[in-house]
């Protein structure tokens, strides 16, 4: 069985997401957890990181384009570590969509969650993307039709 074959029959035995209403992170603990092997398991402050690189897109920052593209460090129960063009200020609001590939899933379509946070630390490199650390304080599945 494949990484992805096994990721999705996880997928599809813990979560139906046509009516979603569950625990980001006990959820995405359960399923990166079950997907990674052991050996690849960070520790994390407040619960366990999956190095995950997923696409991220931040929406409607402050003082910034439309919306700028992005990829995920890690994943944990708390949050989400993400590389970004622009440094994102601590303590602000952030809203954002991670995409789990169909593939990984085994899905007809991709699976796009979208998270509202705050920021809680900004590590800034000179000519370089900027790693944000935000708290996920709420998430929902979005449906797209078409895609």
């Amino acid at each position: 069985m494949t990484g992805f074959q096994h990721l999705n029959q996880i997928w599809r035995a813990n979560f139906d997401t046509s009516d979603y209403a569950g625990n980001f992170g006990r959820d995405i603990t359960r399923l990166v957890k079950a997907y990674l092997p052991e050996d690849i398991v960070a520790d994390a402050r407040t619960g366990t990181r999956f190095p995950v690189h997923l696409p991220i897109k931040v929406l409607g920052l402050p003082g910034a384009k439309a919306s700028q593209e992005g990829t995920t460090e890690n994943i944990s129960g708390a949050g989400v570590y993400i590389w970004v063009d622009q440094t994102l200020e601590v303590n602000s609001r952030v809203e954002f969509e991670i995409t789990i590939p169909k593939a990984a899933i085994a899905a007809e379509q991709d699976v796009v969650l979208h998270c509202i946070g705050r920021v809680v630390r900004a590590d800034s490199q000179p000519s370089e993307k900027s790693g944000v650390a935000c708290v996920i304080d709420e998430y929902d599945f979005v449906r797209r039709e078409g895609r």
